[in-house]
């Protein structure tokens, strides 16, 4: 099985030219990057969607705020995963970004969605397998250069859900 870091070198190394089209997303105060083929789908966040989470529910998945839609989507607060914080309260405004991860998909609450942007590999410094198997969450895998004076982290939103969260996500899924 390959380690997280080699399978990002694998995948960087079996894209067809040299760049990367990324979502850039604010989280907080931050903008961080995600792949735009890692996003099913962005939508505009109204509170009513949000069916809250129960107390049981957010002791056994901190950072989910609610259920979403008639499909029963988890929603996950970007922002407590990001920063490794309890989730807010679901704001009054935003964006779910849908992600699929192995057996399910997953909403992230996020402030807003910037253009998407293609980065040149060649911008990307990707961090030593080292330092990425000490961080837990966030899930960063890359800084990308966007400009000279910022670096952009680059985020996998699948894998900054800790997999014990995720086990009890898929329990709570269940009818």
């Amino acid at each position: 099985m390959l380690s997280k870091f080699e399978s990002v070198k694998s995948n960087l190394k079996s894209t067809q030219d040299d760049s990367l089209e990324l979502l850039l997303v604010q989280v907080g105060e931050d903008w961080v990057g995600v792949r735009v083929r890692q996003v099913l789908h962005l939508s505009r966040f109204e509170p009513t969607q949000l069916v809250p989470a129960q107390a049981h529910e957010t002791l056994a998945v901190p950072p989910l705020l609610g259920w979403f839609g008639l499909e029963k989507r988890p929603v996950l607060d970007f922002g407590a995963l990001l920063h490794d914080t309890p989730a807010s309260p679901a704001p009054l405004t935003g964006q779910i970004m849908l992600v699929e991860n192995e057996r399910m998909i997953l909403g992230f609450l996020i402030q807003a969605a910037q253009e998407i942007e293609r980065a040149k590999v060649a911008d990307l410094y990707l961090l030593p397998a080292l330092i990425e198997q000490m961080l837990l969450r966030p899930a960063v895998w890359a800084l990308w250069q966007r400009r000279p004076d910022e670096l952009v982290p680059l985020v996998a939103p699948d894998a900054a859900f800790d997999p014990a969260h995720r086990q009890a996500l898929l329990a709570l899924s269940r009818p």
